[in-house]
């Protein structure tokens, strides 16, 4: 019921889709919207997604004025028992890192694949990026989600 009908046309398509949210609905998990059965892959599965947060108070006062691009694949679990790791994570890292390069005006770091937690931060902090690309796990509980009962 929170999405349009025409919109849900276009889901059913898998067309690439750009998500202009507020704060409200930026909290939902857009990315495993399914439009059929319980069966059907998650639209992140499917289609190419962005989110864009939608807000009145955001200030441009400190852009990034560097052209660095980061890059991040399949990150080390640490023995992370719930996941394992992704080997098409690291071909998307890797697939992206090539992108990046083919950008001569950006300046790449990485791609940083099987990094440790601790490596990967540091790499975070150590400049500005324009471009931050991370390919991995990422994990959903609908507990958080649920409705409080009345």
């Amino acid at each position: 019921m929170l999405i349009p009908t025409d919109f849900k046309e276009n889901i059913r398509r898998n067309s690439p889709i750009l998500w202009v949210l507020d704060k409200f609905t930026a909290s939902f998990p857009w990315e495993l919207l399914q439009t059929g059965s319980a069966a059907e892959k998650p639209l992140c599965v499917t289609a190419g997604m962005i989110r864009q947060l939608a807000t009145s108070d955001y200030k441009t006062s400190n852009p990034v004025k560097t052209n660095n691009a980061l890059v991040i694949g399949d990150p080390d679990l640490n023995g992370f028992t719930k996941a394992g790791q992704l080997p098409g994570a690291e071909k998307e890292a890797l697939t992206v890192t090539d992108q990046l390069k083919a950008a001569k005006e950006l300046t790449l770091e990485g791609p940083l694949i099987h990094a440790s937690s601790d490596e990967i931060l540091t790499a975070l902090f150590k400049q500005d990026y324009k471009i931050v690309h991370i390919a991995g796990h990422g994990f959903f509980d609908e507990k958080i989600l649920q409705p409080p009962a009345c």
